[in-house]
């Protein structure tokens, strides 16, 4: 197969499994986002540089809804084919990325593209992909991927710029100074110290003006406990239960079968004692041994696997500061390329071996989690869908009960959303 045919294939697979999301309506923080936020209906420069009102800063994010609403107004269906085709973006951007940094790895053209059709796929991006508001996981990750790309073929304005739109789309894209200093270690490729410093300085600078936005702190100034309840733990008891959900997210991506929108309040067990985290925290200090000793010992496909897993959940996972969610499913949409890229490192094992068994087990599974990710993606047709699934997979949810109730009245459509607190973070 030709690299233009593996390009065709993977825009083609990522388009497809999402098709059935383009008739959704506007749901859930849609409203907050896009139906009312100024921002968006009336465009202006200097408004899209203008935190929203929970103090969201992303312009970039914010300037492709003005661009949707300026071309369609206030028609959901342009919204969501602009989500599928970033999805397809970022797949066929994954794929090129990998494809360089495996170039040393026997196999390596073909671990990508294994690891590209399974991001494609993998139903736990349904939220970033059908929810219109969570644009800005797609966008960033998208630039990310794109800033990575050039900065590998030494297009070093290129890559800043990439950078700096991805920074402008959601903060978690900082995390690319990291994956960019693993990713040229991993090839023993070196590039020159200005490179880095210029890159560095770039986060440095995005870095200082969101702390000023932010009124001098870094996280959200107020977390509703509803939301986030371990923002108001003491700081050993939240990353100590930050280890537990860093697991659960580990499970849903072996076993994606019940998703919802919403981990909020009472939805997720949490402890205020550290022997319920010992197994958990034993757990990750063990694989992160493996991780270290993979790079070590030049182990570089593994070591980049959990470079991209660590590195991108990092700054969302509640250890270093309390974010506005305890969990969330589109918080892993780049963090599960790393996932996505150890399956396909353990099945280049087998195909190896056996190359037709190999092929079967990957169409196999591809099959399964495309089904997965179309029925998944008739659950944001609209709010009572969104709500009613959530309450069946997460019965504890205080508030997808209370969403439930309020939205009945609605329940035949999509653009049934409703002015309240945002979710998104």
């Amino acid at each position: 197969m030709t690299e233009r045919m593996r390009v065709g294939l993977l825009l083609a697979v990522a388009i497809i499994v999402y098709l059935n999301a383009l008739p959704n309506g506007f749901t859930f923080d849609d409203s907050f986002y896009v139906l009312n936020n100024p921002a968006v209906v009336t465009v202006s420069l200097g408004g899209l540089f203008q935190p929203t009102r929970n103090n969201v800063f992303r312009p970039t994010t914010m300037a492709s809804f003005a661009l949707n609403w300026a071309a369609a107004g206030a028609r959901p269906f342009g919204f969501h084919l602009v989500n599928v085709l970033l999805h397809a973006g970022a797949v066929v951007l994954l794929y090129l990325v990998l494809g360089i940094l495996l170039e040393s790895v026997p196999h390596g053209t073909i671990i990508a593209f294994a690891t590209a059709l399974l991001f494609a796929v993998h139903p736990l991006h349904t939220e970033a992909v059908a929810s219109i508001a969570a644009r800005s996981e797609l966008l960033a990750a998208g630039l990310l991927l794109a800033a990575w790309f050039v900065h590998l073929n030494d297009k070093p304005i290129s890559a800043l710029l990439c950078f700096l739109l991805a920074l402008l789309s959601k903060e978690s894209a900082v995390t690319f100074v990291v994956l960019v200093l693993a990713g040229d270690y991993a090839r023993g490729k070196w590039k020159a110290a200005w490179r880095y410093g210029s890159i560095a300085g770039l986060a440095g600078l995005y870095l200082v003006l969101f702390w000023r936005i932010e009124g001098g702190r870094f996280g959200e100034r107020d977390v509703f406990f509803l939301d986030n309840p371990l923002a108001s733990f003491p700081t050993q008891l939240r990353i100590l239960n930050a280890f537990r959900i860093a697991w659960k997210y580990v499970a849903l991506l072996v076993y994606p079968a019940t998703l919802s929108y919403d981990y909020s309040y009472n939805a997720i067990r949490l402890y205020a004692t550290w022997r319920h985290a010992a197994i958990a925290v034993v757990a990750t200090l063990a694989v992160v041994a493996v991780w270290i000793w993979a790079a070590r010992n030049r182990r570089n496909a593994w070591f980049m696997a959990g470079a991209i897993y660590f590195g991108s959940f990092a700054s969302t996972a509640n250890f270093l500061i309390p974010t506005g969610t305890v969990m969330g499913e589109r918080l892993a949409y780049l963090p599960s390329a790393g996932f996505c890229l150890l399956v396909a490192l353990i099945w280049s094992q087998l195909v190896i071996r056996r190359s037709t068994v190999g092929w079967a087990v990957l169409g196999i599974i591809m099959a399964g989690l495309s089904v997965r990710t179309m029925i998944r993606n008739q659950d944001w047709k609209n709010n009572f869908t969104l709500f009613y699934t959530g309450v069946q997979a997460v019965p504890g949810s205080a508030r997808s009960c209370g969403r439930v109730r309020s939205s009945r009245s609605i329940a035949g459509g999509g653009q049934g959303v409703s002015n309240r607190a945002p979710h998104l973070s």
